[in-house]
């Protein structure tokens, strides 16, 4: 071997040992960088003997890649549908610590059964009136509370909408630089980061398959098969609601709410063909039309139960709005129920009227207990309704908790091992460097002996 030939040799060396270090280096720095994909230099032998670098290669597993998404998608969708329903579920309070619509209840009942005891007494007239006041506004409350919990949901799906498109055509960018990059031969890989960070982000919104060409470049569809970036992006079109009320339903049932579109094709919840079923999208949907509603009606139907059953007795202590209550007009019911205006001192009323009777003028005997009988008669049943209902809600919510934790378990693991296949190890990174080093002194030795040589043939 000449001269030439081993200085060729230990220059290549030095190059690549010089190329390692920087990678390493870059790896070390970026231990705990949110996406930072680890990084490791691909050498080939030349034919001269020495090494060429051909290139530097991200360690990432597509497939893993995919699953981990589909695992962020469905605990996107959990926590939110985990989150809200938690909060639905607070305003009717809990039994072993009292607040809410579950106190309210009890109040009014132990008030009523109070007055009936001492139907005479003053006190227990108002008391009565304040606790049925107190029911009414409870069940106003939480009424309000899921009007505007669907009014955050339709403002959400607007958000995440306006956000997926956004992140598709930063994508369409991002493409172009990735081709264009790998088309001169240099390095993509912090481009290729950043893509694959922002398809992270978007998996969150909505479920969504990858592809790469065989250019470089990511092809994005939904999970159904319907193109969201391929040459171009396909937006997903939505209008958002200025306000949400209680029997506002989607288009896909002839209502006005809007369902996000993709080329025309709904994506709403639901078993569609195109139907999302993950991803914060497909949560936000599901409260708004479905969950949300789904708990108003049953609301409804309590305060339907309790007036009603009053109102059969002959004692309307509530009603709708000022009007009898109609079971035509269910919906939103729980949100117009109002204490009579004749037993209300703010109306102009009278709470001894739970004593005479609402349409009496004078008062009546004040020892007698014949009305408040027949109210607490036709409140003994209304126990197990409100029973009912808290167990419904508490239900849905106990089990969205479950399932969020099952979803985040299934996450975590799979992160786990992505972060084992791409993640940064320190101590590997460490020990290369000294191995690097080593290197680096041994060519660079190589060299040197080299040159020593040169000198003393030239010396000669």
């Amino acid at each position: 071997m000449s001269l030439t030939s081993a200085l060729n040799i230990a220059q290549s060396g030095l190059n690549a040992t010089g190329q390692r270090a920087r990678v390493a280096s870059s790896n070390i720095a970026n231990v705990g960088t949110p996406g930072y994909v680890r990084r490791s230099v691909s050498l080939v032998d030349s034919q001269n003997g020495g090494v060429n670098i051909s290139g530097t290669v991200r360690h990432t597993d597509t497939a893993l890649s995919g699953l981990r998404r589909d695992a962020q998608s469905s605990s996107a969708r959990s926590e939110q549908l985990n989150a809200v329903m938690t909060q639905l579920l607070a305003p009717y309070g809990d039994p072993n610590s009292g607040g809410g619509l579950q106190a309210a209840f009890d109040q009014m009942r132990g008030s009523l059964e109070t007055l009936r005891n001492s139907p005479e007494a003053l006190a227990a007239q108002e008391s009565a009136l304040f606790s049925l006041k107190d029911f009414t506004a409870s069940l106003n409350s939480i009424a309000a509370g899921q009007a505007n919990f669907r009014s955050q949901a339709d403002q959400a799906i607007t958000t995440d909408v306006q956000a997926a498109n956004s992140i598709l055509y930063t994508l369409e960018d991002l493409n172009a630089d990735v081709v264009r990059t790998q088309a001169a031969g240099a390095d993509a890989n912090d481009l290729l980061d950043r893509r694959d960070n922002l398809v992270s982000e978007l998996s969150e919104i909505l479920p969504i398959n990858v592809e790469t060409d065989k250019n470089g470049a990511v092809r994005i569809a939904t999970q159904s098969g319907l193109t969201l970036l391929g040459n171009t992006v396909h937006e997903i079109k939505f209008q958002p609601a200025q306000a949400v009320f209680a029997g506002d339903t989607s288009e896909l049932v002839g209502g006005r709410l809007s369902i996000p579109q993709v080329d025309g094709r709904p994506i709403g919840p639901g078993t569609g063909t195109h139907a999302l079923l993950d991803g914060r999208l497909s949560a936000n949907l599901q409260l708004r039309d479905a969950t949300i509603p789904e708990q108003g009606q049953a609301l409804d139907q309590f305060a339907f139960e309790v007036a009603d059953a009053l109102q059969t007795a002959g004692m309307p202590i509530f009603n709708d709005a000022g009007a009898p209550v109609d079971i035509s007009n269910l919906t939103g019911l729980a949100g117009r129920l109002s204490v009579a205006s004749e037993i209300d001192p703010d109306t102009g009323g009278l709470p001894s009227r739970l004593r005479d009777g609402l349409n009496t003028v004078t008062e009546g005997p004040p020892g007698d207990d014949t009305r408040l009988n027949l109210i607490m008669e036709a409140l003994s049943g209304r126990s197990g309704d409100f029973a009912d209902l808290v167990d419904s809600v508490s239900s849905e919510a106990f089990r969205a908790e479950r399932i969020h934790v099952g979803n985040l378990s299934r996450q975590a693991t799979l992160l786990e091992s992505e972060a084992a296949q791409s993640g940064v190890d320190l101590d590997y990174e460490l020990q290369s460097l000294i191995a690097i080093e080593q290197s680096y002194s041994a060519n660079a030795r190589v060299i040197q002996s080299i040159n020593d040589m040169f000198d003393a043939l030239l010396r000669i």
